[in-house]
């Protein structure tokens, strides 16, 4: 499991991770609202997939597709798996 922070509209990142999705149909791709201080920060994307190169591959395309639209987009700690 991994996660990416994005500080822009789901809205805007929704045709690149439907294009991702479709890549990779092994790795599930969740998009959650984020808050902070009761305000919208942005969205939690989360990637979860049994095979960890299909999982690595799918992250590295989404990293990129979030620092297109905020280049402060990072993964939030924690999230990678460890093998």
């Amino acid at each position: 499991h991994r996660s990416i922070l994005v500080k822009a509209p789901e809205s805007y990142l929704a045709q690149g991770l439907n294009e991702i999705q479709e890549q990779f149909t092994e790795v599930e791709i969740g998009s959650y609202p984020h808050w902070e201080n009761g305000a919208p920060f942005g969205v939690r994307l989360s990637l979860t997939a049994l095979k960890q190169p299909d999982l690595s591959a799918a992250f590295e395309k989404t990293i990129q597709l979030a620092k297109q639209f905020d280049s402060n987009a990072f993964e939030l700690s924690g999230s990678a798996q460890k093998k």
